[in-house]
């Protein structure tokens, strides 16, 4: 119920048996759903420099006057964490993120050394079940760009993950501990 893990070790004189299982890792892990990006229906203005490599989507527009779009499906209404693996690498730039059209939060700055796909968190959203956006809006160089690197204002998307809070258990008794 409290979805916190931790170990513990101890020294044990004389050996004891546990008198409790251990439940199974599919009941202790979160239902995320993880999606491929290249398999999320997607679109960029302008479309060039717009590809997929394996999961990823890869776009390098040349520019930061860039929009990219991703439509991806909902089955049931229901309050969801939002997450995706972007990378973030020496020719990225930086994006706003949307969610059906609103702002998430700041602009991010995907630029940094080297080139590392990472778990960026967009908060909880209630959704209904349908089709919904999320999309990055070009909104200029970082600041921390490379003077000799190639404007490329790059970015990628390795996977987009969802988690439906109503799915993941202990959730509903958490949440009720936390309004009583």
């Amino acid at each position: 119920d409290d979805w916190v893990s931790t170990v513990a070790f101890w020294y044990q004189d004389e050996p004891v048996e546990l008198t409790e299982g251990i439940a199974p890792v599919e009941e202790r892990t979160p239902p995320y759903r993880v999606m491929p990006a290249a398999d999320i229906l997607v679109g960029a203005e302008p479309e060039e420099g717009l590809s997929t490599s394996g999961p990823q989507v890869e776009y390098t527009p040349g520019h930061s006057d860039t929009e990219l779009t991703f439509e991806f499906e909902v089955d049931e209404p229901g309050l969801y964490q939002i997450n995706a693996m972007i990378m973030h690498s020496v020719f990225s730039s930086i994006y706003q993120p949307y969610l059906n059209g609103e702002p998430l939060g700041e602009a991010m700055d995907l630029n940094m050394t080297g080139a590392d796909p990472l778990w960026v968190r967009f908060d909880l959203h209630e959704l209904d079940a349908g089709t919904h956006t999320l999309s990055f809006e070009g909104v200029g160089a970082s600041p921390n760009q490379r003077t000799k690197a190639p404007d490329f204002y790059a970015f990628g998307m390795h996977y987009l993950i969802l988690l439906r809070m109503e799915d993941f258990d202990g959730y509903q008794g958490a949440l009720n501990r936390i309004l009583d």
